[in-house]
């Protein structure tokens, strides 16, 4: 018999991070993902939503490895309930438009756009997904990954491999088996679907990207 005790310390803060899924102008959120597999906007969002969560316990974890209390940040719907665990940003960048950018221009664009649309707030960071990732089987485009300021923008190109839900994480984190042709392999030469997950430590998301929420604190 093993007990387990959960102590939750939740500040008094405005500060919290907001998961995002952008979707360019004419598209309709559909990630690439193989044959089978739901790759629809609300799909996104599960996905989205749920590894933000799942990062957000890593971070308590790391913090301990190194001697830390456990401290977290905080997803706007911990403080708000009532909001979309994911929420979704309609851009009037095109698809097309999307694909021929350098990440860096794909991360100002949106970060305007971001700040400039009703979910604004200095007191909030962006996890941003780019729903049109696409690979070609011999480069991947619009896949941005970069980190500053008040926003990180991801591309999508290994989203079908992150759970929608938590009986989904075991198979997710085990799944042996090989990456279908035609897809983006992100495993560092691990060659299967849940190599993706051992690359970034167990986690569907880039640990470093949170760094610059480091002030969104719930403990």
């Amino acid at each position: 018999e093993v007990s387990i005790t959960l102590r939750l310390v939740v500040h008094s803060t405005e500060l919290c991070v907001v998961p995002l899924y952008v979707v360019c102008d004419g598209h309709d959120g559909r990630f690439q993902a193989p044959e089978g597999t739901d790759n629809s906007l609300d799909s996104a969002c599960r996905r989205i939503a749920l590894g933000a969560h799942l990062v957000q316990s890593l971070y308590a974890e790391k913090l301990l490895e190194k001697g830390l209390p456990r401290k977290t940040f905080q997803v706007e719907n911990d403080l708000d309930p009532g909001s979309p665990t994911c929420r979704v940003l309609h851009s009037q960048l095109t698809m097309s438009e999307a694909r021929k950018l350098k990440q860096e221009d794909l991360w100002e664009f949106i970060g305007r756009e971001i700040m400039t649309s009703p979910i604004a707030s200095e007191k909030r960071k962006y996890l941003a997904i780019l729903s049109c990732t696409f690979w070609d089987g011999t480069k991947v485009v619009a896949d941005p990954a970069l980190g500053g300021g008040g926003l990180a923008l991801l591309g999508s190109g290994t989203l079908h491999t992150w759970p929608e839900s938590l009986s989904q994480l075991i198979h997710c984190f085990t799944d042996q088996r090989k990456m279908p042709p035609g897809l983006q392999d992100n495993s560092c030469f691990r060659l299967c679907k849940s190599g993706r997950h051992e690359q970034l430590n167990f986690s569907p998301l880039p640990i470093n990207f949170f760094e610059h929420f480091a002030n969104c604190w719930k403990t």
